[in-house]
């Protein structure tokens, strides 16, 4: 094979050459360096392609002049700094990608017992980050909410299909089950630390702003903000789509139903906010396919967690890192 003929070569040249020993001395260097949660492998590993990439630049640039690359035009060497953002940023980047098709896949988990939860995750999610959006909130925050989002009925994996499937009036015992979702559900994301943020919205997405909701009755602004833009979008699409008990209400008719309860179930100040795109809102997501939303939802992560959760690949990431070192 080739690359056996090149390996072969390559590793004769190095044992007379200057560079293997420069190599090691360096390496060693800078594993003093190392995160302590990153392995020794993947450390040498990230710092090698690093190398390599702006090695290769400059050698090609030179061979195709045939003349020593003037300086000015060369790629600065990376520094230690520039080596360990490449290195973090790789194994968030591929630590998040990982994280993101957990949460895709207890999002799923619920839908395939609870019908039409898949579209309903999907579309508060957009229609929670589009809200967020419009009030300004900070990115981490709604990194946050996008996560709490998707998940924020996790726990109804551990109620009965007895009651989760019923399509009539249910009893006072069976609500009270149904109300213990949201404690199930941050049982359930209790002690990953990834998803400690999303907890806001998983247990707190049923209070209202008059106090009256549950699990803990709380009120305005006690309610974490999170929860508060949620807990509009989760009744508007709620509302405005058919479930084995109900059909979809006309956009018309839920916004009025929601008006009416402004500043008793919802803070006043964030309905406001969702009344002015709600119309566009629903134009753009209400009668979507689930693949549709799903490419909303993939091109949403993209742009608030700096990945694509259908492909992601340490070569894009290089390519990423010297155009914005503080990229994750």
């Amino acid at each position: 094979m080739l690359t056996d003929v090149i390996e072969a070569r390559i590793t004769r040249l190095l044992e007379s050459s200057r560079v293997r020993d420069m190599v090691v001395e360096e390496m060693r260097r800078l594993m003093n360096e190392r995160p302590p949660d990153v392995t020794p492998l993947d450390y040498c590993t990230a710092v090698a392609l690093y190398y390599l990439r702006e090695l290769c630049r400059q050698t090609v640039g030179q061979c195709k002049t045939g003349e020593k690359v003037q300086s000015e035009k060369t790629s600065p060497e990376p520094s230690m700094k520039e080596i360990l953002n490449a290195l973090l940023s790789w194994s968030q980047y591929e630590l998040l990608g990982s994280n993101l098709q957990m949460v895709k896949a207890l999002g799923s988990a619920i839908a395939v017992r609870d019908t039409g939860t898949s579209e309903h995750n999907l579309k508060v999610t957009l229609y929670a980050a589009r809200l967020a959006e419009k009030a300004r909130i900070d990115e981490k925050r709604l990194q946050s909410l996008i996560k709490g989002s998707f998940l924020h009925d996790i726990g109804k994996i551990g109620i009965s299909d007895a009651t989760l499937l019923k399509s009539n009036k249910l009893t006072d015992i069976e609500f009270k089950q149904m109300q213990s979702h949201v404690n199930r559900g941050e049982q359930i994301i209790k002690g990953v630390v990834w998803l400690e943020d999303a907890r806001d919205i998983i247990l707190y997405h049923h209070e209202r702003w008059d106090g009256r909701g549950y699990p803990e009755g709380l009120k305005k602004n006690d309610i974490p903000v999170n929860a508060r833009i949620f807990m509009i979008v989760d009744v508007f699409d709620a509302l405005t789509s058919d479930r084995p008990y109900k059909k979809a209400a006309p956009f018309k008719s839920a916004m009025a139903q929601m008006e009416s309860q402004s500043g008793i179930h919802f803070d006043p100040r964030y309905f406001e906010l969702f009344a002015d795109i709600a119309g566009d809102l629903y134009s753009r997501y209400a009668r979507c396919s689930v693949e549709n939303l799903e490419r909303e939802v993939f091109d949403l992560i993209g742009e608030y967690f700096y990945l694509d959760p259908r492909d992601y690949h340490l070569a894009d990431l290089f390519d990423s890192i010297r155009e914005s070192p503080d990229t994750i």
